[in-house]
């Protein structure tokens, strides 16, 4: 596939001479797709090399982890959805929107976040920037489309860059306390309002919904209903704990590690097994919370938890080279716990026993 790294005029001759030679092509050369100025270049390379359908891409990438290919198709299928995001900003330049909407509608879900990056960073573009007035539209349908909770964020972009803010974010609010809509809907939604909020300088308020996301159940939902609000209230409750330290209100602090330390106990154990990194990053910031505020024990203790889990992880793997099994980071917070507490004993033991 073809990379032009620099030059304008160069990769505008490209873009020519692939659409005029298109039928001779072998290849899709979708990295030349990475303008709104190449419009007319994805729909030819669309009608030479059609989408794959979900079933084929699910075989690539496993044939990139099983057959090592070398990546070539991850570089093509990552190349390709970045070109549809380009894509859809050229429509919306061209005045297109209807077609923009029918295109974006019809892709898969998985792929929508990449279209909103690219139109996000299109605002940006001094010369081809796509117009602010047709991506705030075009984002007000696309959040009504039955997958389209993703434009949410960009959506409020927009609307700050125009003004329209309290808006938008009435709007949101409205719809995240909808009853009718589902489970997980009701939870993004709510977790976008906090950010449009705190984007606006909004802060009670993005505490309030801080608060009702805490206060959310999942009786009766489904497992995976339960796990998404588990971890969506752990990224609540760790933000209202920093946001707490950040404008010196203790009792955001207090809230929030009181918060954490109910669903930490549920999900640690989860973290450590499956290797989840989102996990596993909340409960490294937890314990910085509680280093921070003092409460060495309860922080010892979940220190003591991590290196016993790693350690179990790294025994019943013995052959495999697990940088995350590394024991580096729980032993440098220990060390910090036994200095601020006078214990440089623990300190001289930790560094002598430990075999790393």
């Amino acid at each position: 596939m073809m990379e032009i790294k620099n030059g304008e005029g160069t990769m505008a001759l490209a873009r020519r001479l692939c659409l005029e030679r298109i039928d001779t092509l072998l290849e899709p050369q979708w990295a030349l797709v990475n303008s709104p100025d190449a419009v007319a270049l994805y729909e030819g390379l669309a009608r030479k090399f059609p989408p794959q359908s979900s079933s084929d891409r699910e075989e690539i990438m496993r044939s990139e982890f099983v057959a090592g290919s070398g990546f070539s198709n991850y570089g093509e299928t990552y190349a390709s959805r970045v070109a549809k995001g380009h894509y859809v900003a050229g429509l919306l330049v061209q005045n297109r929107a209807q077609d923009a909407f029918a295109f974006v509608t019809a892709l898969p879900k998985d792929e929508l976040d990449g279209v909103c990056r690219v139109l996000r960073a299109s605002l940006d573009l001094a010369d081809r920037a796509v117009p602010a007035d047709a991506l705030f539209d075009f984002c007000g349908r696309m959040v009504q489309a039955k997958e389209g909770q993703v434009f949410w964020s960009l959506y409020i972009d927009v609307a700050m860059k125009m003004g329209k803010t309290s808006e938008i974010l009435e709007r949101l609010s409205a719809e995240a306390a909808r009853a009718d809509r589902a489970f997980g809907q009701q939870i993004e939604t709510s977790k976008i309002l906090v950010d449009g909020y705190l984007a606006v300088d909004r802060v009670d308020d993005a505490v309030g919904v801080m608060r009702s996301i805490l206060q959310m159940k999942a009786s009766g939902k489904s497992s995976e209903a339960k796990t998404a609000l588990e971890e969506a209230q752990m990224g609540q409750a760790l933000g209202l704990a920093m946001l707490g330290r950040l404008l010196d209100r203790p009792e955001w602090v207090s809230e929030g590690i009181e918060a954490l330390a109910r669903l930490v106990d549920v999900k640690k154990a989860v973290a450590i097994r499956e290797h989840d990194y989102d996990l596993e990053y909340k409960i490294r910031e937890y314990r910085r919370l509680l280093l921070d505020n003092r409460q060495y024990a309860k922080a010892e203790a979940l220190l003591v938890d991590a290196m016993a889990a790693k350690l179990a992880r790294k025994a019943s793997r013995p052959d495999y080279d697990d940088d995350a099994a590394s024991l580096d980071p729980e032993q440098i917070q220990l060390a910090e716990i036994y200095y601020r507490t006078g214990r440089h004993g623990d300190i001289l033991e930790l560094l002598e026993k430990s075999p790393w």
